[in-house]
């Protein structure tokens, strides 16, 4: 008879009977997207740069479809979606200078804050996807990856251009 490790090592994950610790590390990305999504349709509503509102609902967008993609996932697999925790408190207090920034009208200083977030968000789908490795939702993970690096491209030249 194989022995439980034997047995766990070969089980297959499936979008629908999904890991504990895939389960986790999507609950934190849904987290940290609704929270980018937030804060970049409040940034979107202070700033008087056309191309930099624009450039700030589209990545709100973004965030709200990654963050409804993943949802689903962990609605299937009878997942409850993580609303705060200590994991995440260092990414919503990120948010939290950037409204700050917004409230003091420094469109340079809010693009450093999302610029900010957007390599946090980065560095966590990262981790995520190192921990997940073979996993039926790593090329929707990368998907996602590669278009907040684009933004954060994007807010970077932005940035420039106020330099």
């Amino acid at each position: 008879s194989a022995s439980p490790l034997a047995e766990w090592s070969l089980r297959m994950e499936t979008l629908t009977d999904l890991k504990p610790e895939t389960v986790d590390g999507l609950k934190k990305l849904v987290r940290m997207n609704r929270d980018a999504c937030e804060g970049f349709a409040a940034a979107a509503d202070k700033v008087d740069n056309a191309s930099l509102a624009s450039a700030m609902r589209e990545a709100s967008d973004e965030r709200a479809r990654f963050a409804s993609e993943m949802g689903s996932v962990l609605s299937i697999n009878d997942a409850e979606i993580l609303e705060s925790g200590s994991a995440l408190g260092d990414f919503h207090r990120f948010w939290i200078n950037v409204r700050g920034a917004i409230s003091g009208g420094d469109e340079q200083a809010m693009l450093s804050e999302a610029l900010r977030g957007e390599s946090a968000l980065v560095d966590k789908y990262e981790e995520v996807l190192v921990e997940i490795t073979g996993n039926p939702l790593n090329p929707v993970l990368h998907r996602h990856v590669a278009a907040v690096h684009t933004t954060r491209d994007n807010l970077e030249r932005l940035r420039e251009q106020y330099n």
